[in-house]
């Protein structure tokens, strides 16, 4: 906005302030209401301007986008993540092709250490979008997590794969980059090829903290211990 920038931390006296009681029902739509909507034909509306509405479609763009707003909410309150595998449940029953729901809800349940569970949405991801490097990377991870060798060593490679042929369409996307090192230096493999991906990766996004982060993994991999911790 223009605005000048500043590092001074803001300072406010402490108040005895109490938060008074409200009750948005009458003035908000919420879940299960929107659902009964829907599933009666009922049209979504989006304002325009005031007084103006243009009808909404459930269209596989909005889903994708619903996909993604239900993973950011379970990420920010993770204590609520039932609901959030139920609201992904109901995205899936309105598009079962939908790979965002499958994928996130993997993502879950990975980052919660259930693996056999983010194993089998990592699958039904990757069926539902069989050309993404994402899910075949972290199923690899779920299954070496449980002991799986074989079946992870052969989805790593899998990965290798699929991202080699989305980097050839897409050459500036650091995530198949530093996902397609991550799966070499697991099977201690190309070692070489891993660094040189890796940080292919670092050159583009240098202060990215998701390359950070994945591009000092494989140097853990790799046994470069001081350059990780770099």
């Amino acid at each position: 906005e223009g605005r000048e920038l500043t590092r001074e931390v803001p300072s406010y006296p402490a108040s005895d302030y109490t938060a008074q009681p409200r009750n948005d029902a009458p003035i908000r739509a919420f879940r299960d209401e929107v659902l009964q909507h829907i599933e009666g034909g009922k049209p979504l509306l989006l304002p325009l301007e005031k007084g103006q509405y243009t009808e909404l479609e459930i269209s596989a763009d909005g889903l994708r986008r619903l996909a993604r707003l239900i993973n950011a909410k379970a990420v920010a309150d993770p204590l609520r993540y039932d609901e959030a595998v139920e609201q992904f449940e109901e995205a899936i029953r309105l598009d079962p092709k939908l790979f965002e729901a499958y994928y996130f809800r993997a993502r879950g349940h990975y980052a919660r250490g259930e693996l056999e569970a983010a194993v089998e949405w990592f699958r039904r991801a990757h069926e539902a979008r069989p050309e993404d490097y994402q899910s075949p990377c972290l199923l690899a991870s779920s299954l070496d997590g449980l002991g799986r060798a074989e079946e992870s060593a052969d989805t790593y490679r899998a990965t290798v794969q699929l991202a080699a042929k989305h980097l050839e369409l897409h050459p500036g996307d650091t995530r198949a980059l530093y996902f397609s090192a991550i799966s070499l230096a697991q099977l201690g493999e190309e070692l070489d090829r891993s660094r040189e991906l890796a940080e292919r990766a670092l050159a583009m996004d240098p202060d990215e903290p998701q390359v950070l982060y994945n591009v000092a993994c494989v140097y853990a991999l790799l046994g470069e211990a001081d350059a990780a911790i770099d």
